[in-house]
This record gives structure tokens, C-alpha cells and sequence, in this order.
């Protein structure tokens, strides 16, 4: 994951062929990185430092109104 992020910082920089080699060689761990990054930014990355239970309330919490909105959006598209 450290060598991913390392190649993912320098993106824009001389290193893109670098990190478009780590794409084409290894798609699944970059997928898992990529689901793992966008889980993180709905729902937060996760926290040591918490209790568990207060961890799964606030997840449930912050994660509420996204998921409201996937299923309204749902909704919309799926109506003739």
C-alpha cells in the first residue's frame, strides 16, 4: 500500500508511466484500493482510537444521508 501511495502522489509528476505499469500489473489490488478509497470518503476511514459501538453508530450516522440519496437518485433514474 506505501509503494501505492508513493506512485499515486507523483501521478502528475515524470513518475505517471510508473504508476499506469502498477495499474496494468496488478488491477485487482489497485481496484481494491480504489473501492477502499471511496469507501473512506463516504464513510470515513477507520478509527483505532474509537470504541467499536461508537464507531458503528457514527458510521451509520455519517454514512445516513449518502445513502439516502444513492436511493433517491435510484428512484429518479428508474421511472419511465
Amino acid at each position: 500500500m506505501h509503494k501505492f501511495q508513493e506512485l499515486a502522489t507523483s501521478f502528475h509528476g515524470r513518475d505517471a508511466t510508473e504508476v499506469r505499469e502498477f495499474m496494468r500489473e496488478h488491477p485487482a489490488e489497485f481496484a481494491r484500493f480504489t473501492v477502499a478509497r471511496a469507501v473512506y470518503f463516504w464513510m470515513g476511514p477507520p478509527q483505532l482510537t474509537c470504541g467499536r459501538i461508537y464507531l458503528m453508530i457514527a458510521r451509520q450516522v455519517v454514512s445516513s444521508p449518502a445513502v439516502a440519496a444513492f436511493a433517491g437518485l435510484w428512484l429518479t433514474l428508474r421511472r419511465p
